[in-house]
C-alpha cells in the first residue's frame, strides 16, 4: 500500500507538471471552443496512454527477468508469477493513474483561457 501511495504521488507530480507545461496549448484549445469535459478527457487520455505503455513495458520486462532468474537459480519456476497477480498489479496502477490524472485534468478544465495566455 505504501508503494502504491508513493507511485500515485509520483504519477500525480509527473502529470501535473505535464499539464503545467501544456497550459498555453490547453488555453488555446479552450479559446477555440474545447469544452472543459473535452480538456479533462484529453489530459486523462494522455495519462492513460502513458500508463498503458508503462504496463506493457513492465510486463515484458518482468517476463524477461523471470526467464533470466529461472535460468540462473534452481527452484524459480515460470509459474511462480501468477498471471492474475500481474493483472491485478497493472489494474491497480492504472486506477492510481486515473486518480493521479483527475486533479490536474479538472484544473485544466476550469482554467480561464485569457488569464492562461496572458500569464506567459
Amino acid at each position: 500500500m505504501i508503494a502504491l501511495l508513493l507511485a500515485a504521488i509520483g504519477l500525480y507530480g509527473v502529470v501535473a507538471q505535464g499539464v503545467l507545461h501544456r497550459t498555453r496549448e490547453l488555453a488555446v484549445r479552450s479559446a477555440l471552443g474545447a469544452t472543459p469535459k473535452g480538456l479533462v478527457s484529453l489530459v486523462i487520455g494522455d495519462g492513460m496512454r502513458i500508463a498503458g505503455v508503462g504496463a506493457v513495458v513492465g510486463v515484458v520486462a518482468g517476463a524477461v527477468a523471470l526467464k533470466l532468474l529461472q535460468s540462473q537459480f534452481d527452484g524459480v519456476l515460470v509459474g511462480d508469477a501468477r498471471g492474475a497477480a500481474v493483472a491485478v498489479a497493472v489494474g491497480v496502477v492504472c486506477v492510481a493513474m486515473v486518480g493521479a490524472c483527475w486533479v490536474p485534468a479538472r484544473r485544466a478544465g476550469r482554467m480561464n483561457p485569457g488569464e492562461a495566455l496572458r500569464c506567459d
